[in-house]
């Protein structure tokens, strides 16, 4: 040990020098180990080298292949903890601080100042050493506490430091990010540009992080991910509990929490409003396009119908939870699943109407309202309306939204393929289902089935399911300019100073035809902002097929050329684009109960009115109880069945003293 060697020794003279890689051996090696050994601890085998001894910041695998070592000591984790002056100093330094982490210790930054004298080229006094502290074993126990990640900086070239350890956030350009992925794998408390995405431990992050190192490495750039203990990302008593009795929803909206007088009768308040003169302010604010989130086809309608259905579409039968009233839509979690991405900017857009009318009209009969007077707007007749939904004011925690812990995953379904219960939707963050089908997979007859149950569980049956989505899709088009890598966080994971304003986009202006909302592009039909039969039109007399769009989402194109730039484009008249189709309107065509019902849509309009309208009404009301609760002039005289309408009393009933005896 005192006769040391210079540190520009110890490294390979041949270092770099490659011939076949995988070698004939390495090539040997990896195939036995695929065959008798798990991968849950190995570099990933799309690394396919057999390393058989490393110096310095040098390798050599076993088919005489000489590399530089950039994956952050690869060649100590794998080699170099058998080297004599490794042992030697275990040996010494036994009973002291082995695992000082962060600590500074004079062998420790010695290392660092000498890893700087070897580096190659330009490198060399340029660098800034990321991690310094142990790696291996020690890495794995010292970052276990610490994730997610929570911030993320990039370092201009020519700086190429590697660093890659299992629990560390993987090292990634934006160009670089697997596409379709950066949304669903972003979790709550990750960093405010999202630039940086947390894992959870999984071997499928830790893979993608050592791959995207490999691409580092050409990038000649670094993206550095600190781990800190995240209060969001603590676990709750009811993480650890989840089957304990939960007393929580007996002491919701409590005093404290309502600003509203003793006193107050909203259903009062409600009835005594001009409903005409709000729908008209509703109106003009439909019809006034903004600059700072300029309207599809200067009018606002289409996203206002989605905020509606959205509202309102979290209803499930089996213990009748979720629905619009309360307007759970503002707080987390609805307000920041993926499906309700840039929903937002249409609450925002109401604010000088709800400012307006005050206590007197609550957020949650506003959204589904708003809805309501879009389809009238686009000269829709619908079937009524009624008022009486009074807020919440903080989130309903007691709600069983599902057993994930990602975004976008659907780990709800056992492998029977059966739905958890209560469970309506069937993904994570969404209201229904993939549009882009089941599991991300564009297959129109297993869509079908996800259909049905999905819409089957929130209380609709075929008919209304068919209706609803035809006469929704009739209106507006779905956004996907590009791919969703380029939208920042989800309002509960962004800075405070964005107000509200979520799902920033680096992508073009963010806005218009540049905006990105469900990775999926394009209208439906030829009028977006008018009730007609486009839609049932297109989708019967066409036929479609499969593609993936500018968003990198699947979706349907028409295979002829008879529809191809029919449709305005949304925000520059003098342009023109090809509608398209979801892989969930396709199903309606191609599952033969769902056919039959659109096909005598289709040659029947009036009926298809009639049932989208009667649809429509139940979806904002049916999780308002009976018909009793109903307020305002626009309540339907019609009592419906799923109202559970109770006839009225013609007997005398019993009292305290009969029920006694």
């Amino acid at each position: 040990m005192d006769e040391r060697l210079p540190i520009e020794k110890l490294h390979f003279e041949a270092a770099p020098s490659v011939d076949t890689v995988p070698g004939p051996r390495s090539r040997e090696l990896r195939e036995k180990q695929s065959r008798i050994e798990s991968n849950a601890v190995v570099y990933p085998t799309d690394i396919p080298l057999a390393f058989e001894e490393g110096r310095g910041a040098t390798l050599k695998d076993i088919d005489d292949n000489y590399y530089l070592d950039f994956f952050a000591g690869i060649g100590v984790l794998n080699v170099g903890h058998s080297h004599p002056w490794v042992t030697a100093s275990v040996a010494q330094q036994a009973g002291t601080l082995s695992q000082t982490l962060d600590f500074p210790t004079e062998a420790r930054l010695e290392l660092i100042e000498k890893l700087d004298e070897i580096a190659p080229g330009d490198l060399k006094g340029n660098n800034r050493v990321v991690f310094g502290g142990p790696t291996g074993s020690d890495a794995v126990e010292g970052s276990e506490p610490k994730v997610p990640s929570t911030c993320a900086r990039q370092v201009p070239p020519p700086t190429a430091v590697i660093r890659c350890s299992p629990e560390i956030p993987d090292s990634s350009t934006p160009e670089t990010w697997p596409p379709r992925h950066a949304r669903r794998e972003r979790l709550p408390g990750g960093p405010p540009d999202g630039k940086c995405k947390p894992t959870v431990g999984k071997q499928a992050h830790i893979r993608e992080g050592a791959l995207a190192a490999t691409n580092f490495v050409t990038d000649q750039t670094i993206l550095s991910c600190e781990s800190t203990n995240d209060p969001a990302m603590s676990k709750t008593n009811e993480d650890w509990w989840p089957n304990r009795l939960n007393l929580d929803i007996l002491d919701r909206n409590t005093r404290p929490s309502d600003p509203m007088d003793e006193d107050f009768d909203y259903a009062e308040a409600f009835e005594s409003l001009d409903l005409d003169e709000v729908k008209a302010d509703i109106e003009e604010v439909l019809t006034t396009s903004q600059d700072w989130w300029p309207a599809d086809y200067g009018h606002y309608g289409p996203l206002m119908i989605r905020m509606a259905w959205h509202s309102a579409g979290t209803y499930r039968v089996s213990d009748g939870r979720g629905g619009a009233s309360e307007a759970g839509q503002r707080f987390p979690p609805l307000d920041s699943w993926p499906d309700n991405a840039n929903l937002d900017k249409a609450r925002r857009l109401l604010w000088p109407v709800k400012k307006k009318y005050g206590k007197s009209l609550s957020w949650a009969d506003l959204l589904v309202l708003t809805g309501n007077v879009a389809l009238e707007s686009m000269g829709f007749e619908t079937f009524g309306f009624a008022g009486g939904r009074e807020d919440d004011f903080q989130p309903d925690d007691s709600i069983d939204w599902g057993p994930e812990d990602e975004m976008e995953t659907w780990e709800r379904f056992d492998e029977e393929d059966e739905l958890e219960n209560p469970l309506a939707a069937t993904v994570m963050g969404l209201i229904y289902v993939n549009p882009e089908g089941p599991e991300d997979t564009p297959d129109p007859e297993w869509s079908a089935q996800r259909i049905r149950l999905s819409f089957g569980r929130m209380a609709m049956n075929d008919r209304e399911t068919a209706a609803l989505i035809a006469g929704g899709h009739t209106f507006g088009k779905v956004h996907g300019a590009d791919s969703d890598d380029h939208l920042a966080v989800e309002p509960k994971a962004a800075p405070i100073e964005q107000q509200g304003l979520n799902w920033k986009s680096d992508y073009g202006s963010g806005k218009g035809g540049d905006t990105i909302t469900s990775g999926i592009e394009g209208p439906w039909t030829q009028s977006p902002t008018e009730w007609d039969m486009g839609y049932l039109d297109s989708l019967l007399d066409h036929e479609w097929e499969v593609h993936e769009g500018p968003g990198g989402a699947w979706q349907w194109r028409p295979k002829s050329d008879e529809l191809k730039g029919t449709v305005p484009d949304a925000h520059d008249p003098d342009e023109t684009v090809d509608p398209m189709m979801l892989t969930t309107d396709i199903a309606l065509k191609r599952d033969p109960d769902y056919r039959e019902i659109i096909e005598d849509f289709r040659d029947n309009p009036g009926e298809f009115q009639d049932a989208f309208a009667r649809a429509w009404f139940k979806l904002l009301h049916r999780d308002m109880g009976p018909k009793e609760r109903y307020v305002g002039p626009e309540v339907p005289e019609e009592d419906l069945i799923w109202q559970d309408p109770v006839p009225d009393v013609d007997h005398e009933l019993i009292g305290d003293e009969e029920i006694a005896e």
